[in-house]
């Protein structure tokens, strides 16, 4: 979830991204798919009369490959339902001139600019005109001039078409023709976010940052647009989507498959 409003009382993103978990561990193992290394965690989050659940992030990468499987099990333990936000923040390092590809219509209605400046942000001179131009041409930051002001950040709202075979793809292209990539299912995670920062502090890039809701607005503003689900006692919520490097070759046929997907 996103950046709380005065009326929300949850913290940035919630309470995940700086989770104390009880428990990590390393896998060294072979499945059906082959080897692989891999970590995982274990975190449960208890709050009397609220919350009881227990999440279980896992990261596998198998021989020979250079994307690594990314995955999240969510275990509710009350017994009366409890609601859900889920979202899977995942940054690359920008790349100058590098472009995207990535499996949405183009158009201002399918890749939507977020122009609510959030409390945490302090627009400089011209941003608001630079987010009102993306608002009309979104495709302007598809190539990543160094020019660009995304300074303190742009919010990218996208409306991904998966192929025949239930993937929605995303690519940073590199000039040397390697590329950045994550590939996700919109079935599970139907909702995809773009971040980019590109300031004197830091440089950030979230191609896609996939989730059950939009991280625009707090708790309050995502429950009135419907986007809160709900897990019933002892349900699972289980989500995986892979994220890593694709070497040029792959890349280049991966912008080709990308290219392919009919809208």
């Amino acid at each position: 979830l996103g950046v709380p409003t005065p009326e929300d009382t949850h913290p940035l993103h919630g309470e995940l991204p700086n989770a104390p978990f009880d428990s990590a561990h390393l896998l060294v193992c072979e499945d059906k798919r082959g080897r692989f290394i891999g970590h995982g965690g274990r975190y449960q989050h208890t709050v009397a009369f609220s919350h009881n659940y227990v999440a279980e992030p896992e990261v596998r990468l198998y021989a020979g490959e250079t994307v690594a499987s990314v995955a999240m099990t969510v275990t509710y333990h009350k017994q009366s339902p409890r609601e859900l936000m889920y979202l899977a923040h995942g940054n690359f390092r920008p790349v100058d001139n590098g472009r995207r590809y990535y499996s949405v219509p183009k158009s201002p209605e399918h890749v939507r600019v977020n122009t609510q400046v959030g409390g945490h942000v302090t627009p400089g001179p011209g941003y608001m005109d630079f987010l009102e131009e993306l608002s009309r041409n979104p495709t302007k930051h598809e190539r990543l001039a160094p020019g660009l002001a995304f300074d303190p950040e742009v919010v990218f709202f996208l409306d991904y078409v998966a192929d025949p075979e239930g993937w929605a793809h995303t690519m940073q292209m590199h000039p040397d023709q390697s590329a950045d990539y994550i590939r996700h299912h919109p079935a599970q995670l139907p909702f995809a976010t773009r971040w980019i920062s590109r300031t004197p502090d830091q440089d950030a890039i979230a191609l896609a940052e996939v989730g059950t809701c939009e991280p625009g607005g707090g708790y309050l503003a995502e429950k009135a647009r419907g986007h809160v689900r709900e897990l019933e006692p002892g349900e699972q919520f289980h989500c995986a989507f892979d994220a890593g490097l694709l070497l040029p070759g792959t890349a280049a046929e991966m912008q080709a498959h990308i290219d392919s997907i009919k809208f």
